[in-house]
This record gives C-alpha cells, structure tokens and sequence, in this order.
C-alpha cells in the first residue's frame, strides 16, 4: 500500500520522515540475511534452469536480471526496480524482490562535499562514528546480498552456456557479459572491503561457510584475469546503439583501469596499512611497487583508445566552454555590467544532464521515468519550501568544498576566515569556475531555468532546512520540472578515464609539461584568456598529465594550471580537480579512502556554511559569513568497511577487517 501525505507543517513532516525511516530500519534489521539464502536458485527467473537455457530470448530475461544485479548505481534504488528483457533500455518494470531496499540521500553528506540536511539518513553515521558490523549494510552497502545474486548469475551462465541451443557466437557473447559482471561485482568488494571471498563457480550454502576470503594481490589478479577474457572474447561492436546499458569493449577496458587505479593507490599499494593486523595481505599488497602505476597506465591507455574508437569522447564544445547565465540578472560589479545568477547550461552540465550523450561509456539504466515526488528523485531534490519536492529535504554543499573552484582566472578564490564578515557575495559566486554554477544552487541562481532565483539569505523563502547557504543541484535535470524525466546515471565517463591516465601518469613518472600557450593569471590579459579559451584544442588523448587536466578545465573555461608543479604538488591540484569533476557522484567517498588522506583534515574538517544577509536585494548586493555547521571525526578504521557481523558469524573463515 502506498500513502501520498502532504503537510503543510513542517515540524509534522519532519516528523513523519524519522517515523517512516524508523520503519524502514525495523524492516531491515529484523530480518537477519547471509549470502546462503541466495545461493540454492537463480533469481528473478523461472526455477526451472532447463527452461532458461532453453532458447536465446529466455538466456536474454536472465542476463537481464544479472545486469539489474551488478551494475551499480549512486541513487537510492528500491524492489521492484525495472528489469527484464528492456533493463538495458530502461523501459520495463518487474516483479519486486529482484533486487534489495534503499531510502537514502545522494552519498555526499558522508564526505566533505556536503552535509545531508535529514539527520535520519544514513550518511550521517558515518559522520558520527555508529558504522557497526551489525549495521554496515543496513547504512551502506546495502547491494552486499544482491551482489552475491548477481555472482551466482554469472557463474550459472559460464557453466552452462554451452549446452544451450543458441549459436557459437552468442556463447561467446554471453561468457564475455557474465565474466564482466563477475568482475564488476568483485571490484565493487574489493573497494570496500580489500580482500573478498572469491566464487569463480556455482557453490551451495554449505560449501559457502567455508570459503575464506583470498588476498588483495589474488583478488585483483583475479578481477583483471575475467576482465583481460571479457575483453578479448566480446565481439566489437557490441552493443547495438539502443542498449546503452549493456556492456562494451570500452566498458570493459573502463573497470580494468579503474581497478588497477585503486589497486596502485597508497590505500593498497603499502608495505604498511593503516592499521596493522596479523593478515595484513587481506588489506594491502604488503609491498610498495611503482610499477602497479605503470600497469594502471596501460590499462587507461587502452581504455581510452578502446572507447575513443567506439565514438566516446569527452563533451566540449568551444561555443559551450564559458556559458552566460541563461534567465540571469544583469547587474554592476566593481563597473563592469555582469550577468549573475540564472540557470549556467554549458559542456559540464550537458556532460551529466544528456541521457546517452557521447562521454558516457556505461550507465546504470534500472529506472523508468518518474516525476519529482516520486523515487528516486524525492531522495535527491531539495525540499524548496513552495514545493513539496524532496523528502529527505535534500543534500546541502559544504562551504568548505565550495572553497576548492577556483576564480575563472585560475587562482584561488580570497574568501574571509571564519567569523569575519564579507560584503561581496555576489561577485565571489560570479567569479567562480563555471562548473560551480554548473552543480550547486546558490543565492540567487535558479533550480532550473522556470524557477524563481533561490533566496538562501536569512528570511528568504528557500532557506528551510539549507543547513549550509548552497544546495546540491548536479545530478538534477532541468527537465524535471517539466515532467517525468529517467535519471542519468553514468557508471563510466570519458572524463574519469582522463582523470585516472593524469593520476596513473604522475605517480609512475611525474607531471611532465604542457603544450598550453604561457599564461598566468597575474600577467595574461583577458583577451589572451578568451583566445586560449575559445580557440585551443589538446589532442584526443594527451599523453602529459599537465595536458590532460588543462584539457578538462578548457572544456569549462578554465586557464590551464600552473607551470612546473611537482609531482607532489600537481598530485594536490589532481586531487582538488578530481574532487571538482566528478563532484557528487560517489567518487569522492572512495577517493580519499584510497588516497589515505580522509583522517587528514578531510573528513576530520567540519561542515561549514554561509551565513547571508541582504544589503540590497534590488541590486544583488549580499554579505556573507562563514560558520562550522557540524565537527566531524574520522575513525582510521572507516578506510576499509567492516564484513557484515552475520556473515562473520556464518562463516568463521571470513576474517574480520582491522579496528572492529
């Protein structure tokens, strides 16, 4: 049964959502679940495996349900989500059961780039420390029993695709397919918890309590093995143009990279952990090798090629690189008429926004369209005070992180310290690299194009449950306030290959130069700025890391970075890049566990926000003042999840992860 409640009063609501969550978490943690519940009968299908393997167009429904099973997605998903013979299209629904239960935010506010205005979700125990064995799936991985669904699909397909009656090369097809969902499902372990239990065939219950988990060198090994077959065994071309959900060669090539990414970051490629114990190869290599570099350079060089030759590329047009505001206000800043506020639609924006568009190598297509009071978008939209829109009101943007865009002129913008008060707010937004306009509602832009410009200063109309001054807009289509729309959601981008080629290259042999025109911010002038800006092209696939990230800053206006960094310091200007890019996208979370660099003053920071003020509305004249929001503590043991108390209980084989 389901209830449409709307409320009028806000504390009523407010208290409607902790009852509901509550719920949901007696929902979860009453029913206790291990792996060997799914491991006796293939799911989501017809019990009788003969009748699956009977013809193509059954073995079709059943690789479906191995996609729904495997292909991650950052949004909150639900029972019930749509599978079936179309799930790589994202048109069909199924029966629920197929897949597990999810009612979050957007993973954001368990980082430093934003804090989740409801204090019920689960981002927030993380940030307070109450990650337990005992509720680690319940909080975050809540795909663990699912993923075990999907390693039992694609076992089943590898054992007995042969004797089906469909034609050689479709076995060939399929056995690539399964062994890449193998692959995805076994990386999507690896970064949580190091060294996992590896299933290479179909396995009872019984024979389930037994199996140990294997080394992190043995599970890399054995995630790029199925993915080096995969490569080599799917037929170029795959997929047809319509199942933008299905797995490519550049696909393939994607995950490789990223694996051998992490698995070369200091997080695993250590001779010490960060936090000792007696199997410390079950959570790192034991030995720093340079070379694991080198090998992620590779990967990402075929990757990028790979994809390069399926027709992805990264999205920049030159007329798309500095857009103005649409639907702005012009005003004067320090004489100079500027347009501020509005709806900034540029390369960026289009780059996350457009369903299919060529930088997307692989996405999540689990969802049909819904509108915004339905899921999954009523756990992502603010709640805007005039609309009944986002139920867990929202994901506010941490000040702190806004720090991180720099001014379009490439340098650090001058923001005052805490508690000092400034009078220039609508200027410092203005002068911000337009990937910030591109991802975050701020005090005085639009939501979207046909909604009044937000008010986040004090009395105004938006600032209900905006813990920090910012709201998160990236991931939200303009289009949703048109209508249904089906959310995007990438699994792989041309820009993250880009990004992992700049990280992989400078580890293994430094920054390198830059075939970018001498330009500083100090001493360039602003018709040399718009030159470089309108006109330079890098090459498809830079071979520098200096190239490489000047190339993704152009695509958003941006003057390339600054010369003769070390490799020490271009890796802090890779990092803050990485953290702008791919900003809201559950990468963040992730990246600065590999990079050990969260007990730092990271995730140990705080949440900060502004306070505004108007000075005169009319002319878009605001102070600001920045505050700590919420301290956070970041306990080392949070750099590699802990393995679900059930499944330690089940299986005594399975050692637990340091600190818990």
């Amino acid at each position: 049964m389901v209830l449409t409640l709307i409320f009028k009063d806000m504390n009523i609501k407010k208290l409607t959502h902790k009852i509901a969550f509550a719920i949901v978490l007696i929902a979860f943690t009453s029913c206790k679940k291990d792996i060997t519940q799914f491991l006796e009968t293939p799911p989501g299908v017809s019990l009788d495996e003969d009748k699956v393997f009977s013809s193509q167009q059954e073995i079709e429904l059943y690789i479906s349900t191995g996609y729904a099973l495997s292909i991650p997605t950052f949004m909150g998903y639900r029972d019930g989500v749509p599978t079936g013979s179309n799930f790589f299209t994202a048109s069909a629904t199924s029966p629920s059961g197929v897949l597990p239960r999810q009612a979050q935010t957007i993973f954001s506010g368990a980082t430093d780039e934003a804090e989740s205005t409801a204090d019920f979700v689960p981002t927030q125990q993380f940030n307070t420390g109450s990650v337990l064995p005992q509720n680690i799936i319940n909080f975050e991985d809540h795909w663990y029993f699912a993923r075990f669904r999907g390693l039992r699909v694609a076992n089943i397909l590898l054992e007995r695709i042969d004797a089906a009656p469909v034609p050689d090369t479709y076995k060939i097809q399929v056995k690539a397919e399964a062994k890449f969902l193998r692959a995805m499902n076994n990386f999507e372990m690896f970064k949580r918890y190091g060294g996992f239990q590896i299933v290479d065939k179909r396995i009872t219950a019984q024979e389930s309590n037994a199996i140990p988990r294997s080394s992190v060198a043995d599970c890399v090994n054995f995630i790029v093995k199925d993915l080096d077959e995969a490569f080599a065994e799917l037929p170029v071309g795959f997929p047809v143009a319509a199942q933008k959900g299905r797995v490519s060669k550049a696909a393939i090539a994607a995950l490789k990279s990223r694996t051998l990414l992490y698995a070369a970051s200091p997080l695993f490629n250590t001779a010490t952990p960060y936090i000792s114990f007696a199997n410390n190869n079950l959570i790192c290599y034991g030995n720093p090798d340079i070379n694991r570099w080198k090998l992620a350079v590779d990967a990402t060089l075929i990757a990028l090629n790979t994809a390069f030759s399926e027709g992805y590329e990264l999205l920049d047009v030159p007329a798309k690189r500095s857009p103005v505001p649409v639907n702005g206000r012009t005003v004067s800043i320090n004489g100079t008429s500027t347009v501020v506020g509005g709806q900034v639609l540029g390369n960026y924006r289009e780059a996350w926004e457009q369903p299919d568009n060529n930088e997307i190598i692989l996405a999540f297509k689990g969802y049909a369209a819904s509108g915004r009071f339905s899921f999954p978008w009523q756990h992502v939209l603010p709640n805007l005070q005039a609309q009944f829109d986002g139920f867990t009101s929202g994901t506010a943007v941490n000040h702190r992180f806004i720090k991180r865009y720099q001014t379009k002129r490439g340098v650090d913008q001058t923001w005052l310290p805490i508690g000092q008060v400034g009078n220039d707010l609508t200027q410092k937004y203005s002068d911000l690299d337009s990937r910030f306009a591109q991802s975050i509602g701020y005090n005085g832009s639009r939501y979207s194009q046909n909604q009044t410009r937000l008010e986040l200063y004090q009395g105004g109309i938006h600032l209900a449950n905006c813990r920090t001054g910012t709201w998160m807009k990236k991931l939200v289509p303009d289009q949703l306030y048109a209508g249904n729309v089906i959310p995007v959601i990438s699994v792989f981008r041309y820009n993250e290959l880009l990004l992992n080629l700049a990280e992989a290259l400078n580890e293994f042999s430094g920054p390198g130069t830059s075939l970018a025109p001498s330009l500083t911010a100090v001493t360039a002038t602003p018709a040399t700025l718009a030159n470089y800006i309108n006109n330079f092209q890098y090459p498809t696939i830079p071979i520098s890391p200096y190239d490489i990230i000047n190339k993704i800053r152009l695509r958003s206006g941006m003057p390339p970075l600054k010369a003769n960094l070390d490799r020490d310091t271009f890796r802090e200007a890779l990092q803050n890049e990485r953290a702008i890019e791919l900003a809201f996208e559950n990468y963040r979370f992730w990246d600065v566990r590999r990079w050990l660099i969260a007990d730092k003053d990271i995730l140990n920071g705080g949440i900060t926000r502004l306070i505004i003020r108007p000075i005169n509305i009319a002319l878009d004249q605001f102070s600001y003042e920045e505050q700590i929001v919420e301290p956070r503590t970041f306990q080392r043991r949070l750099y590699l999840h802990p393995y679900d108390f059930n499944e330690i209980q089940r299986n005594p084989n399975i050692i637990q992860n340091p600190g818990w």
